[in-house]
């Protein structure tokens, strides 16, 4: 079985953010041992893609614009819907097998969550790692 963190931000951060993340997250070394992809910011395919897959409707949508005073023709409205739905990954972890390793990993995800203002999300479990988290594996595992 494949396990998977990805850590979030709540809000629009600005490039060298992920760029720091990304960087760091090679430095340690757990997560120099994981496969980890950099994330980005969402765009308005996405959202065309997410109402498509019947994820989001288009009538949220709609809604979320009309509340916010928003065009909802333009690109950055369709970017602010989704950080505000779904967040921004900011970095993806694809953990090994290995338990030692996996143990290792998320206390150094973490730490990067902690140090950089974000979110470690589980979407195993569907939801974000309390802030403090002290077990020594993901919930799932």
């Amino acid at each position: 079985m494949s396990y998977d963190l990805i850590l979030q931000a709540s809000a629009l951060i600005p490039a060298e953010v992920f760029d720091r993340v990304c960087l760091h997250a090679m430095k340690l070394p757990a997560l120099a041992r994981c496969e980890c992809y950099r994330g980005k910011l969402p765009d308005a395919l996405e959202l065309a893609e997410l109402i498509e897959d019947e994820e989001v409707s288009r009538d949220e949508y709609v809604g979320f614009c009309a509340s916010q005073g928003l065009d909802k023709d333009a690109a950055a409205s369709a970017q602010a819907f989704l950080i505000q739905h779904f967040g921004i990954t900011v970095l993806s972890v694809h953990l090994p097998k290995d338990d030692e390793l996996v143990a290792e990993a998320l206390q150094e995800c973490l730490y990067l969550t902690q140090a950089n203002g974000l979110t470690l999300h589980d979407p195993q479990a569907g939801e974000d790692l309390p802030v403090g988290y002290s077990g020594k594996y993901p919930p799932l595992y």
